[in-house]
């Protein structure tokens, strides 16, 4: 992990020096910062890649294998697909409810944008600790080790909810410290703290339910999160649709379901898991009582790939 984490800080570091350089100082003004951004992040891809490649004392991949294999592909696809299924339909909520939120004003619209790119920052956390519960959930389960399946869960979910708490709290008390670092437009100022009183005391709820979805990951698991996340944003952009077109509704109702979106993702996305996991382990315990176990060299019993698993 620290190649990659230090590939990223180089990346970000050259992105504050060359993104007003190209913008300003080479002329290119707002097409200078996508330049910028893709040219930094080239150079800590081919850094990352000569690692890899090069200079990995661990493995060494192949750029292209050296035969196809349909099995293996299989289980990439089986858990891959639903996994870039439900960030995309996450992706495409947030911008039709940003379109929502537009009509009803540029101040409502810029406050909205503002306080997403809060929630970009506060979740990244989120995504640091996921990847430890990917991969920790992904062993546990091979080893058929259902109570450290829950272990890592739980103590996850208590460091992320830990953490999320304070900008929670923040945020709620003071909005126009992040607000205020863009605008001091009454307006913007005035949406902005209404966004962060109601959604902010959400994020802890909204990243427990992340640090769920990466356990399902690792468990191999994907098709309940990907139905969860298609109806829960299908709720939110009607009822936001409904509260805003129909019931004449100002934002405060949006940031409603939304905030409830979040809480209401937890709660589901824990009671799956739960469900999930307790039904993996009657039948795993059905299948141990009728077979003998198998061992690999050493004699030690093998392990299941994680991914064996099929929802």
């Amino acid at each position: 992990m620290r190649v990659p984490a230090i590939c990223s800080a180089v990346s970000l570091g050259l992105q504050l020096a060359v993104t007003p350089l190209c913008m300003f100082g080479a002329g290119l003004g707002l097409a200078g910062a996508p330049i910028a951004i893709l040219a930094c992040q080239l150079v800590a891809t081919v850094a990352r890649a000569r690692y890899v490649y090069l200079r990995s004392p661990v493995v060494r991949p192949r750029l292209w294998p050296r035969r196809f294999r349909r099995a293996a592909f299989g289980e990439i696809l089986r858990v891959g697909v639903p996994s870039s299924l439900s960030a995309t339909v996450s992706y495409l909520g947030v911008i039709v409810l940003t379109g929502v939120v537009a009509r009803l004003g540029t101040a409502h619209l810029a406050a909205f944008g503002l306080g997403m790119r809060m929630d970009i920052v506060v979740l990244t956390v989120v995504f640091g600790v996921g990847t430890a519960v990917l991969t920790l959930v992904g062993m546990a389960t091979g080893a058929g080790r259902a109570d450290r399946v829950r272990a890592y869960v739980r103590h996850a979910t208590a460091i992320v909810v830990g953490i999320l708490l304070v900008p929670t709290v923040v945020l709620w008390w003071r909005p126009a410290l992040w607000i205020g670092l863009f605008t001091d437009d009454a307006a913007v100022l005035a949406v902005g703290e209404r966004y962060f009183r109601i959604v902010g005391p959400s994020y802890p709820f909204l990243g427990a339910a992340m640090v769920t979805s990466f356990a399902f990951q690792g468990r191999g698991r994907v098709t309940l999160p990907l139905a969860w996340v298609v109806a829960r944003v299908t709720t939110v952009l009607v009822a936001s649709v409904l509260c805003t077109s129909w019931l004449g509704l100002a934002e405060r109702a949006v940031f409603a379901v939304i905030a409830l979106g979040n809480g209401c993702s937890w709660f589901v996305m824990a009671l799956l898991f739960r469900w999930t996991l307790g039904a993996g382990a009657l039948v795993g315990a059905a299948g141990a009582a009728f077979r003998r176990p198998r061992f690999a060299a050493g004699g030690r019993a093998a392990c299941r790939s994680p991914l064996s698993h099929r929802p």
